[in-house]
């Protein structure tokens, strides 16, 4: 049999079935070469999954393939489905025997169920789950969980009181397990649904558990983390199709190709807000639009809008904050108007499919200082012919008086196609019924398509809605 030529060994093993591919396979190196592929191929492990680096599992039983997989090609990641043995890893020196046999698998993603107890013991069987800063990703939040503290004995006898070894516990140090750190810094004991252990780099590890009762993810600076690792984590967080709203806190400093690559890999996420400060601005490129997006509300900085908008081409709601600027040697800040003409001159370039858009702007402008020039012939506002609904709101402690809001009338004739106009609460001060008719006249008379004074509103309440009731492009 070792006279023949691979090729007609091909041939017999495409006749065998799963039992006598596996004992060809402890025949020789050359006949386990040749007989690999064809017995991972019966137990449903593809050659294009293998040169991909992926692997699935279902029964503790099968882990052995791992050894058949990495003798042919690295593995980067590991899928093991649900097991339905409730305790599959109570045999720790098998799993730690096979895994140590082999390079360590990057990517691992547990689809079965574990308690504290099981989470705890499959984790030691990873040097790195020990001696690795671990990065938990749990109920839309990321904790962090230094290595195991070294540890030292306690200097009291058994018989003397505990809380003199309590307090040397907590000044000298105390041995965790990984359940227990894990447990400690997310404070979850319950582990359901998939949970991924991935590496990244300068000795951290991400544990990422599945969302349950939450479909909202919040992307918020972690001080005690490398710019490094932080990018890594970014890029390599994978929470899944629950995953529906993403907010990015300020001070995160997350880079944009970092944010694409989040957005890519989440493509159900349908609401999105980037606070002020949250994206460095060095990083901004040009991308593709991607018309097939999900996403019905946006809200982020005035600077940010036109590279946000190729993940929401046909968003109807966008929040957009139009912050003011504080020049040097200047007391009071000026409004940044560039980039409010750049968001708006996005928007009005975005390849929509949707005919009508709601937008809401909030700034600091009052009628002594509105940058506004006097020629309407060829402005942002104009450009905006699907823009049907705007919601103004007022930054800072002020609100609009009525002397604001009669200047801010011509502005608002600049809009071609709008036929709502709306305050929100708050935003303006008390103003007589009477002169709240004028008011309501007047922007009428500027806006053709504003029909009747009821489409004009005052004290208009802000929030997320279902439908096609109120809901904005806010400029904050």
């Amino acid at each position: 049999m070792n006279d023949l030529p691979n090729e007609l060994l091909d041939d017999i093993c495409s006749y065998l079935g799963k039992d006598e591919l596996q004992a060809m396979i402890y025949l020789s190196s050359r006949i386990r070469h040749v007989a690999s592929l064809p017995f991972l191929r019966s137990l449903g492990i593809t050659e294009s999954d293998i040169q991909a680096g992926t692997v699935k599992l279902t029964l503790l039983d099968s882990l052995h393939l791992l050894l058949f997989v990495a003798h042919i090609c690295p593995i980067q990641e590991l899928v093991y489905l649900k097991d339905p043995e409730p305790d599959w890893v109570s045999s720790n020196s098998r799993v730690a025997s096979i895994l140590g046999a082999i390079d360590p698998i990057p990517d691992i993603l547990i689809q079965d169920r574990l308690n504290y107890t099981g989470l705890d013991r499959f984790l030691r069987q990873f040097p790195q789950a020990s001696t690795d800063t671990l990065l938990i990703v749990a109920e839309s939040s990321v904790y962090v969980a230094p290595p195991l503290r070294t540890a030292v004995s306690s200097p009291f006898p058994t018989s003397r009181r505990t809380m003199l070894k309590g307090m040397h516990n907590l000044l000298v140090g105390q041995t965790l397990s990984v359940g227990e750190r894990i447990a400690t810094a997310s404070r979850i004991s319950v582990f359901e649904g998939p949970i991924r252990i991935q590496a990244l780099p300068d000795k951290h590890t991400l544990v990422t558990f599945a969302l349950r009762w939450h479909n909202h993810f919040t992307i918020e600076p972690i001080p005690s983390v490398a710019d490094s690792v932080y990018s890594a984590l970014i890029t390599t967080l994978d929470l899944g199709p629950p995953l529906e709203d993403v907010q990015v806190e300020p001070k995160s400093n997350i880079s944009y190709a970092d944010l694409v690559a989040f957005l890519n890999r989440h493509k159900h996420i349908r609401y999105l807000t980037c606070a002020p400060n949250s994206i460095r601005p060095s990083s901004f490129t040009e991308t593709e639009p991607n018309p097939n997006s999900p996403m019905v509300e946006l809200k982020a900085p005035a600077s940010y809008i036109s590279y946000l908008l190729p993940f929401a081409p046909n968003v109807p709601q966008i929040y957009i904050s139009c912050l003011s600027m504080r020049p040097p040697f200047r007391r009071r800040p000026v409004f940044d108007q560039a980039s409010y003409v750049a968001a708006l001159d996005a928007i009005a370039r975005s390849p929509r499919s949707l005919p009508r858009l709601s937008l809401s702007l909030a700034f600091d402008l009052a009628a002594k200082n509105l940058p506004w020039e006097t020629d309407m012939s060829d402005t942002p506002e104009s450009r905006l012919t699907t823009v049907d609904q705007l919601l103004l709101r007022r930054l800072g402690s002020t609100r609009y008086s009525a002397a604001d809001i009669r200047a801010l009338t011509p502005w608002l004739g600049r809009f071609s196609s709008l036929r709502y106009v709306y305050f929100a609460r708050g935003s303006s001060e008390a103003i007589s019924d009477a002169l709240t008719l004028e008011l309501k006249g007047a922007i009428c008379a500027a806006c053709p398509g504003v029909l009747d004074i009821s489409a004009v509103r005052f004290d208009v309440t802000v929030g997320r809605t279902s439908g096609r009731s109120v809901g904005f492009v806010v400029l904050l």
